[in-house]
């Protein structure tokens, strides 16, 4: 039994004298199965952006909103605003300072240690997630060809 996107030609020629057509049926599923791989990996790079624009875009629109509410609470009481205005410039300070964020990873990706998520991912990135249920799929699939299904 050969695992991977196509056997070699031998292989096929075995197949295709075995069961006429197979030869056809495995070229349009290695095709399908080639498409459906760049299918996932685009969607994942666009689930990334997403990821990335909500990671930058929503703190930047909590900054300004903070920075306004506080403008505006000045006008009706100065001290309230100033301390709104000052906690807001100190979180900010904060974050950039200590350049860490609710979840802080170094540069490779890698989580905190002691981390984990709710769902067990211990920090991961999206796509490290996406890859290990991808790699759970083909491991599955590869134990139902060796098994015969």
């Amino acid at each position: 039994m050969h695992i991977g996107p196509l056997p070699p030609p031998a292989q096929l020629a075995e197949y295709e004298g075995a069961h006429p057509g197979a030869a056809q049926w495995i070229f349009e599923e290695a095709s399908k199965g080639a498409a459906h791989a760049r299918e996932m990996e685009l969607r994942a790079i666009k689930i990334q952006r997403l990821d990335v624009l909500l990671h930058r875009g929503l703190p930047f629109a909590l900054v300004i909103a903070f920075l306004v509410a506080s403008i505006i609470i000045a006008f009706t009481n100065p001290t309230a605003g100033a301390a709104g205005l000052l906690a807001t410039v100190a979180g900010v300070l904060t974050a950039y300072l200590t350049g860490r964020t609710s979840v802080s990873r170094d540069r490779r990706g890698t989580p905190p240690p002691g981390s984990q998520r709710a769902d067990g991912s211990k920090g991961l990135s999206l796509n490290n997630r996406i890859g290990r249920i991808e790699s759970g799929w083909r491991q599955r699939r590869n134990e139902r060809i060796h098994k015969g299904e």
